[in-house]
C-alpha cells in the first residue's frame, strides 16, 4: 500500500480489489481536526479504478492539485483533484515505455514543472517531458544512470543540478544535470557520475538529500538499516551513521515542526 500526504488533510492510498484485478485509487479527505474538535465528523473517500498497479504517486510542488502516478505497464498518468467534489479527474496517460517494464518510482522536477524523473524495471533512471504528444511518448524518455537491476528509487537536489537514484544491485548511483543556463549558452555538458557499492547490503530504496547539509544523504534498503551518509562529489562516500529498523526502509519523509517549512 503506497500513503500519500496532501495538504496535511487529504491521502491518498491504493488497493487492489482481488475480484477483478483492477487496482483502485482512494482519495480520502479528512476534516480539519482542529475546528472539528469534540464534535463529530465526517470522511469523504473518493475512488479511482485504474487498469494498472500502482507503484508509486507524488503532488506536484508547483500545482498542488496535480498528482502523478507511475504505472505497472510502463505508463504515467496524470490526475487532477477536485476541491470542489473531492475528487481525481483522470487527464492524459503516457505509455513512455513498454508495457512489459514497470514504471517503479517517480519525483517531480523540483524547477520544470513539466518533467519529471522516473525509474524503471529495466534498471534505467529517466527523465520525461509531459510537454510531448501523449500518443508520440513512447521512446522519447531521456536516460541519465543505469542500474543492473531494477531501479527502485531517484531524487532531485533541491536546485534540481543533480540526481541520486538507488537500484536492486545494491549501489546508489550520481550524475549532474545540465542545468538552464548551460543549454541557453549552448555548451557541451558531460556530467559528471559516480556509484557507490560499498554501504548498502541489499537494494536501495529511499534516498534523502538534505538541503540545509551539503553532501549529506539519508538511505533506506532492505538490508533493514537506514543511513546517514557523507557523500561528497570526489573521493569516498562514508557512513556516519546507521541504525537496523528490523525491516525494509522504503519512504523516506522529513518532517518539520514549522509548518511553513518545505522538504
Amino acid at each position: 500500500m503506497l500513503l500519500h500526504f496532501k495538504r496535511q488533510r487529504n491521502h491518498i492510498y491504493v488497493r487492489r480489489q482481488e475480484e477483478t484485478n483492477i487496482f483502485l485509487l482512494h482519495l480520502v479527505s479528512l476534516p480539519n481536526i482542529e475546528k472539528s474538535h469534540n464534535s463529530l465528523f465526517s470522511i469523504t473517500i473518493s475512488t479511482t479504478p485504474t487498469p494498472y498497479a500502482i507503484l508509486d504517486l507524488h503532488f506536484s510542488p508547483h500545482d498542488p492539485f496535480l498528482l502523478a502516478v507511475a504505472g505497472s505497464t510502463g505508463c504515467l498518468q496524470l490526475f487532477r483533484f477536485s476541491a470542489a467534489t473531492t475528487a481525481l479527474e483522470p487527464l492524459s496517460t503516457y505509455q513512455f515505455f513498454d508495457p512489459a517494464i514497470l514504471a517503479l518510482s517517480l519525483a517531480w522536477h523540483p524547477i520544470d514543472a513539466n518533467k519529471l524523473g522516473v525509474t524503471a524495471s529495466d534498471g534505467g533512471v529517466y527523465i520525461v517531458d509531459t510537454t510531448v504528444r501523449v500518443e508520440e511518448a513512447t521512446g522519447t524518455p531521456n536516460q541519465i544512470l543505469e542500474h543492473e537491476l531494477e531501479a527502485w528509487t531517484l531524487v532531485f537536489s533541491h536546485n534540481a543540478s543533480t540526481i541520486y537514484s538507488g537500484g536492486d544491485d545494491a549501489s546508489l548511483r550520481f550524475s549532474t544535470l545540465a542545468t538552464s543556463e548551460s543549454q541557453e549558452e549552448e555548451e557541451i555538458f558531460t556530467p559528471i557520475q559516480w556509484q557507490d557499492r560499498q554501504s548498502h547490503q541489499a537494494g536501495v530504496t529511499a534516498i534523502l538529500p538534505l538541503a540545509t547539509e551539503e553532501n549529506i544523504l539519508i538511505t533506506g534498503s532492505y538490508d533493514d538499516n537506514i543511513r546517514i551518509l557523507h557523500a561528497p562529489l570526489m573521493g569516498r562516500k562514508q557512513i556516519l551513521a546507521e541504525e537496523n529498523l528490523e525491516g525494509g526502509v522504503w519512504r523516506l519523509k522529513l518532517l518539520y515542526q514549522d509548518s511553513q517549512a518545505r522538504s
